[in-house]
């Protein structure tokens, strides 16, 4: 008896050492050109200091095909080869008129459901997109710092962080 006790308590850690880290290791996307990446480094380490995982893509990249459930896009409307075609993609008519406004930068959040998916009930099948962009990249990151607290709580339930927005910088 107390053989399969301990059996059982090693198969247990050993799900939880190998099979849930798998499961949380959800990178966060960024898609931004190399500049507007390079623009954003000082929040790029802020985000790894709070052990958020991350990869940096181009839209370019991104373009050929992603299969990532969290997703930042972040750049000016007027950066070449930027986010422009991808932000058309998830942003409606309405809110990219109002980012077309010289000058004007604005932060979105967006829950996108694949046409495949049931309903809302489909949450494993949600891609989740925080967007900094306007006219310019200065408009852009202007937009990702006075949105602090709307991407911090997103990036808190994603990544299963606890801690205040206060407590950061960016």
């Amino acid at each position: 008896m107390r053989i399969r006790a301990f059996i059982v308590l090693i198969s247990l850690i050993a799900i939880c050492i190998f099979y849930v880290p798998s499961v949380m290791a959800e990178d966060l996307t960024i898609v931004a050109t190399d500049e507007a990446y390079q623009e954003a480094q000082g929040w790029v380490d802020f985000l790894r200091a709070k052990e958020i995982p991350l990869t940096h893509v181009t839209p370019q990249e991104f373009a050929k095909g992603s299969e990532a459930k969290y997703i930042v896009l972040m750049g000016g409307m007027d950066e070449p080869e930027g986010i422009r075609d991808i932000a058309q993609k998830v942003l409606s008519k309405e809110e990219l008129q109002s980012i077309f406004q010289d000058g004007n930068g604005k932060a979105f959040k967006k829950y996108i459901m694949p046409k495949n998916a049931k309903g809302p009930q489909m949450w494993g099948a949600t891609v989740n997109h925080i967007i900094f962009t306007g006219t310019d990249l200065a408009a852009a990151v202007k937009a990702r710092k006075n949105s602090k607290d709307m991407w911090w709580e997103e990036l808190s339930v994603w990544f299963d962080i606890d801690e205040s927005p206060a407590m950061h910088p960016y």
